[in-house]
């Protein structure tokens, strides 16, 4: 029970550290309807001891708060976000220009690469650990390796993948490679696309296919390589309603500054020639 109870704690003191962190980026961002969703969210899930009649007075007026407002105002912290990004978007971005952006506003779109990583984390996990790395200096070899075939679940990958194993019939050497460019068009990445997890985390990818085979089966390694890179100037839709739309460019003047870092990311699987998921 006492280890239920710390873990309780444990968990509402992470859930607060992040609320903080929140509240002090919206308040950076000067997103202040969000920064006061956050504060009524950060009072809700507290851990502090106060006198139990007076604790729980006070959290129930927050909780009521919060649940009464929230339903009829949730779209209003994406918009407000959304047009500070236009605003933002709007200035001049070059190489002359970026002692034009201020420290609040670095700040600001510095949070906001990590605010997109750590809200999308739930449903795309891939991006949002490419997004996150992102604040991290690049390895030696500018190369980050993730172990995962999550990439098998893409239409795009997979029809790749079963064409190349379709080729394997007929190869008498025991070894083939096969590398191609798969690329998903942006208007893939919206929120509730099929393709978008792919598309996120691997457009475009250079697919690299090597078959060996073992006794009476084919191993195939399986490789994409994708540049964690922020262009200069790129539009992407995230969510269509409410619309929130990111310029990409903002996060390509903090790489210019030296405050956030590209680097390659491979992710490797292997797969054998009989897996129903490629026959």
């Amino acid at each position: 029970m006492k280890v239920f109870k710390i873990l309780s704690v444990l968990l509402l003191i992470f859930i607060c550290f992040l609320l903080l962190l929140g509240l002090i980026w919206a308040v950076i961002f000067t997103a202040y309807y969000t920064a006061f969703l956050l504060l009524l969210f950060l009072m809700v899930f507290l851990p502090v001891k106060l006198y139990r009649r007076t604790f729980w007075v006070l959290r129930s007026a927050i909780i009521i708060i919060t649940v009464a407002i929230f339903p009829f105002t949730f779209s209003v912290p994406v918009k407000e976000v959304n047009q500070r990004i236009k605003h933002l978007a709007s200035k001049p971005r070059n190489s002359q220009s970026l002692s034009d952006f201020s420290l609040r506003e670095k700040l600001g779109i510095y949070g906001l690469n990590i605010m997109m990583g750590v809200l999308g984390y739930p449903i795309y996990p891939e991006i949002s650990k490419e997004t996150l790395l992102m604040v991290l200096p690049s390895p030696k070899n500018g190369i980050r390796t993730f172990n995962s075939d999550f990439a098998l679940k893409s239409e795009k990958v997979r029809a790749e993948i079963k064409e190349f194993n379709r080729k394997l019939i007929n190869e008498k050497s025991g070894e083939l490679s096969y590398t191609n460019k798969i690329v998903w068009s942006v208007s893939e990445y919206a929120l509730g696309k099929p393709e978008a997890r792919y598309g996120l985390a691997l457009n475009p990818g250079l697919l690299t296919l090597n078959g060996l085979k073992i006794d009476d089966k084919w191993l195939i390694d399986v490789s994409i390589k994708v540049e964690c890179y922020y262009p200069q100037n790129l539009n992407v839709v995230l969510i269509s309603k409410p619309e929130l739309m990111v310029e990409e460019g903002l996060f390509w003047v903090l790489q210019e500054a030296g405050w956030l870092f590209p680097y390659t990311a491979e992710w490797k699987f292997t797969i054998s020639s009989d897996d129903k998921r490629i026959n």
